[in-house]
């Protein structure tokens, strides 16, 4: 080529370049308006797929209307939201409100004892103020919560995206190198991002279930803090970096002030503009780019540490893990289960209250750590062309304090996934993009003349849509589901996470208890009885398997009590009365409480003569126990037909124990129908009342005192 050739073809570029700014002008708004309709879509498509969580259902309040779980414990039983004071600084030091066990076993909420805002502040605060404000039992305000959060949540990943999309195009920084051939496409990213992260089912638990709150809640103040420090990098004038730096340093704090896995917040910051920065320092010094992310990174472990002294939950996890369990738990348990939940974003068939063991050999768990660092060291490399695979770092540096080598009591539990889940939405949502640049170089075929355009074949790019959207609306069909489940009859939600979590004892034991309640106020039928039965054996079965091998063996004896004591209660409603005094025996054996000795003193008491010798054992049981008490006293008379025995029961207050108020209310029936009785029947007659026996049985029992 000519010299002159060379001038020619030069002064072409500079025309094509001085016209390229005006028409780049009008693609960037064009799909800036895109993205605004993509953003609406998305808020209108969350609150469509998640509108059945906020449902509500008159006639099945005994159900809990809503409430779920370990809404009992976060939410019903802490006294502390009920007292807005307690979380003023001035009330920081105040000591809490007791926990009223009811004569049970004594209520254990972590870090209750400890001040407010060393706890989760947050989070207990936002479970104030919805009962200051919507009072105590309102569990539809509570999901309405939910789902705003989520929607607010939504909002700020399209913000964040946005902000971080003109950092990495600025002209200033020096914008990365991206997928070639139709760059302008890429500023879809946060609409198409936002759409995918709105309704995907490994993000749905937050939203459905009252007390995962917390991972919205961090999850919102981890992506505003994000979009802070990305204005930070982008504003050219010192004081609004200081203050957007502040303010991503402070939304930081209260992601940790939601919950303690949010630790990780600023070092996600840094890694989402990490290739930026360090391709701007590796042309200013190689060595002090080295040295800067080494400081960086110690910086970072500096405040994991600060935040883990300042838990009492991280705290308990380490000393586990210094105890020798960590290696193994991490390599053979959570190792696996982040590679099978990666793999599961797009099928999305595990999601699940609770995780189940892998299951793995050892071999193959090797395999999986050798596929995880690979996919995340290769990430980390290959981001400095290609910044969107940040999306899948993003996704492992939040499972960090779930999926670690920390042995945690729950594997990988999808409440943990949500800001994970914004990571790999974006990851997808650049994905996307990528294949449609793809397929429209290959569908362009020829051009047949300067300006008379590019005859293309336009099926590929048609195929890849339709695929897409029908996965997409997969995606919105499985949360809908999802978030239906946890409507009454609960025992859905708990049914979808048995198949995939077969061997979680925790899990096989609330669907047992969810379906043997389905049916209450009333009895359960004999299916609904069957089915119970069946889980509750499973249950006993499952806390022998390798999922319950880190488990607190505590915890395990309650739920191996709670499980005996389930299946005598059904075996007493089948009219197998052998066995239900057996169960609850067993039951005993491991946990004494009153809700298992009260029916298993009521099952001896029917079976007459054939428990007569466990009646005697059972009260002598409750006599060691309660040394003081009169209800084994009671139960011996009745027995015996002791009427002076059946005194202690009208001489003893009203019991605020549920069970021990049943059988009080048994002896003084008893008693009010004995000649010793009826000269103060009408006292008595009035403590019958009073401890909730019916007023039309009362009425047939003043009656029948009448006629004799």
């Amino acid at each position: 080529m000519g010299r002159q050739e060379r001038r020619n073809k030069g002064n072409e570029k500079s025309e094509q370049a001085h016209s390229k700014p005006s028409s780049a002008i009008s693609a960037a708004t064009s799909f800036k308006r895109y993205n605004w309709i993509l953003l609406a879509l998305a808020l209108l498509a969350a609150l469509i797929v998640y509108w059945p969580s906020t449902a509500e259902h008159p006639g099945l309040s005994y159900l809990g209307a809503g409430w779920f779980y370990d809404d009992s414990d976060y939410i019903i039983n802490d006294p502390r939201i009920d007292h807005l004071e307690l979380f003023l600084p001035s009330h920081w030091s105040s000591p809490p409100p007791p926990l009223d066990s009811h004569g049970g076993p004594a209520l254990v909420l972590p870090g209750y004892n400890n001040p407010l805002i060393t706890d989760r502040y947050l989070w207990h605060l936002s479970f104030a103020l919805e009962r200051a404000l919507y009072g105590p039992d309102n569990p539809l305000a509570a999901h309405e919560t939910n789902l705003f959060l989520h929607l607010a949540c939504v909002g700020a990943l399209f913000l964040a995206l946005s902000r971080l999309g003109k950092l990495y195009g600025s002209a200033e920084i020096g914008a990365l190198s991206l997928p070639d051939s139709r760059q302008d496409i890429w500023q879809l990213l946060p609409g198409i991002a936002a759409l995918i992260f709105a309704v995907h089912p490994w993000g749905s638990e937050p939203v459905c279930y009252v007390s995962a709150r917390n991972g919205s809640m961090g999850t919102l103040c981890v992506l505003m803090g994000l979009t802070a420090w990305t204005e930070a990098l982008l504003s050219a004038r010192v004081w609004k970096k200081i203050l957007c730096v502040l303010a991503a340093a402070f939304c930081a704090l209260a992601a940790y002030g939601c919950k303690e896995n949010f630790i990780t917040a600023p070092a996600g910051y840094i890694l989402a503009v990490l290739p930026l920065l360090s391709r701007r320092m590796w042309h200013w010094s190689r060595a002090g780019t080295v040295g800067i992310l080494a400081g960086t990174v110690m910086l970072v472990l500096v405040i994991g540490r600060i935040g883990i002294l300042y838990s009492d939950r991280a705290r308990g996890l380490f000393a586990q893990t210094l105890a020798g369990q960590g290696w193994g738990y991490f390599l053979e348990i959570q190792n696996p289960l982040v590679l099978m939940t990666l793999g599961d974003q797009i099928p999305a068939r595990r999601v699940s209250l609770e995780s189940n063991h892998p299951g793995w050999a050892l071999w193959a768990c090797w395999v999986a750590l050798t596929v995880n660092t690979s996919i995340l060291c290769f990430s980390i490399w290959k981001s400095v062309r290609w910044p969107i695979l940040l999306g899948v770092v993003w996704f492992y540096l939040h499972l960090l304090p779930t999926n670690s080598i920390l042995p945690r009591q729950d594997f990988l539990a999808a409440r943990n996934v949500y800001l994970p889940v914004a990571g790999t939405a974006t990851a997808m949502a650049g994905a996307l993009l990528w294949l449609w640049q793809y397929l429209e170089r290959r569908a362009s075929t020829s051009e047949l003349s300067a300006g008379a355009g590019v005859r293309r074949d336009s099926k590929p790019l048609w195929g890849m849509l339709i695929v897409c959207a029908g996965l997409w609306l997969y995606w919105a069909g499985t949360s809908w589901v999802w978030a239906e489940g946890f409507n009454p009859p609960e025992y859905k939600v708990w049914a979808y996470s048995a198949k995939v979590a077969p061997d979680h004892a925790s899990v096989r034991l609330n669907l047992a208890a969810a379906l043997y309640s389905s049916n209450s106020p009333h009895p359960p039928g004999p299916d609904e009885l069957a089915a119970a039965d069946k889980e509750f054996q499973a249950a006993l079965i499952a806390e022998d398997s390798p999922t319950m091998k880190y488990y607190d063996p505590r915890h395990q004896n309650l739920r191996r009590a709670l499980a005996l004591r389930y299946l005598g209660t059904v075996r007493r409603l089948q009219g197998r009365d052998r066995d239900a005094a057996e169960f609850f025996k067993r039951s005993w054996t491991l946990l004494p409480m009153p809700a298992t000795w009260v029916p298993w003193a009521q099952t001896c008491l029917k079976g007459g003569d054939s428990l007569h010798t466990q009646l005697d054992y059972m009260v002598r049981e409750g006599e060691r126990e309660w040394p003081q008490g009169w209800w084994p006293g009671v139960v011996r008379a009745l027995a015996y037909n002791d009427t002076a025995g059946l005194e202690a029961a009208e001489q003893a207050a009203d019991s605020v124990q549920p069970e021990f108020r049943v059988l009080q209310a048994e002896a003084l029936y008893r008693l009010v129908q004995s000649p010793s009785g009826r000269s103060r029947a009408e006292d008595l007659l009035r403590r019958l009342q009073g401890l909730g026996v019916p007023q039309a049985e009362l009425e047939k029992l003043a009656a029948r005192l009448q006629g004799q």
